[in-house]
């Protein structure tokens, strides 16, 4: 149960319980509101997602049409697809619709994506501006890349779609079977979070007259860390090296939330930009030359941060993740197309890659 109590700007030792109130309550609806909110701030799922689209209907096959739509198709970091449903209220179905839908994104290749993504980009900058230039497929295809830590868009990884299920609350039936399928289903990975809309009260003087709100989220189920409900496929076109490949982007995309939870890195911490082995020759020389010409280019350091806890001081008031980083570091160095490797191999605090830094922390008790 999630509680806020909210705090008199003038006296915070006067305190005051905020309402909880509910969706239907306040007159909003799932793909108006909900769906927008976490469109445009996917973090508030507790990791770095892109939306890749929403609504998205455009499933065929030679025989057949299906006109099933997800609410949210999004991308790890890690470069797997994440399906994610949403209810306004509560909903003992809700798993059942999302596991379909991973069915059908489990066909995804990195073109179609692409495309989807496109689309959906489209639809939303024309929705603002209806003369607003489409947004290519090779465009959405170079963003997409552009948000995968290891800079890979790997079809065999998209065939284990995660599940998010959000809602306002979850009965006893729908987390039991959703332990249930956990349970008997390794490669199935399914995750519940729940939201909660709180009334804060009336706004201060001058404010604009009505209450204010928040909406908190909260991951409910599994209520450990997800890394420990490991991927581990069971198909046979998904054994040995394939595998391993996923088991290794999902770890190394849980590396900064992990190094966050267990205050590894001090806040303030210089960071080093070590590309050694991890690109070619010719493009290292490149980035290197130009980091070289100004010092404020090689001065990287660690904040505070689930998601984004990197600093740059070339673009102060900017926060990046690893990837989103390294992206830019290459893209003003000149050398944009050869950044296709891990990032968390490539920033290192006294020594060690962040990759390395936090397997390590892994294997021994948590500080």
């Amino acid at each position: 149960m999630t509680y806020l109590l909210g705090l008199d700007d003038d006296d915070h030792h006067n305190t005051r319980p905020c309402a909880p109130v509910g969706m239907a309550e306040l007159g909003l609806r799932e793909q108006e509101h909900l769906e927008r909110w976490l469109s445009d701030h996917p973090e508030a799922l507790g990791e770095d997602l892109k939306i890749v689209a929403t609504q998205y209907s455009h499933w065929s096959s030679e025989v057949d049409q299906a006109r099933e739509r997800p609410d949210i198709i999004a991308l790890s970091s890690s470069g797997e697809l994440v399906v994610i449903e949403l209810k306004r209220g509560a909903d003992p179905r809700i798993h059942l619709q999302a596991i379909t839908y991973a069915a059908l994104c489990s066909s995804f290749d990195a073109d179609r994506l692409a495309e989807a993504h496109a689309d959906w980009v489209t639809g939303r900058r024309r929705a603002a501006d209806p003369g607003a230039e489409p947004m290519s497929a090779e465009a959405a295809r170079k963003a997409l890349v552009e948000h995968v830590e290891d800079g890979t868009l790997d079809k065999e990884r998209f065939l284990l779609p995660r599940i998010l299920l959000v809602a306002e609350d979850f009965d006893a039936k729908t987390l039991t079977t959703v332990q249930w399928l956990q349970s008997v289903a390794e490669d199935l990975t399914v995750e519940c979070h729940e939201y909660r809309i709180f009334e804060l009260g009336a706004g201060a003087p001058g404010e604009p007259a009505g209450s204010r709100h928040v909406v908190s989220f909260r991951r409910v189920f599994p209520v450990d860390d997800v890394a420990q409900w490991r991927l581990r496929p069971g198909r046979g076109d998904l054994a040995g090296g394939v595998a391993e490949t996923i088991r290794s982007a999902k770890r190394r995309a849980r590396a900064v939330s992990i190094i966050h939870e267990r205050g590894l890195i001090p806040d303030g911490a210089p960071l080093e930009l070590r590309l050694d082995s991890l690109v070619s020759p010719e493009s290292r020389a490149v980035v290197e030359r130009w980091l070289e010409a100004d010092p404020d280019r090689s001065a990287f350091s660690w904040r505070p941060h689930p998601v984004r806890p990197l600093r740059w001081r070339l673009h102060p008031g900017r926060e990046y993740t690893p990837t989103a980083l390294r992206n830019a570091i290459f893209a003003e160095a000149g050398a944009g197309g050869q950044a296709n490797f891990a990032a968390t191999l490539a920033f290192l605090h006294e020594g060690q890659n962040l990759d390395q830094l936090s397997r390590d922390s892994d294997e021994e008790p948590a500080r």
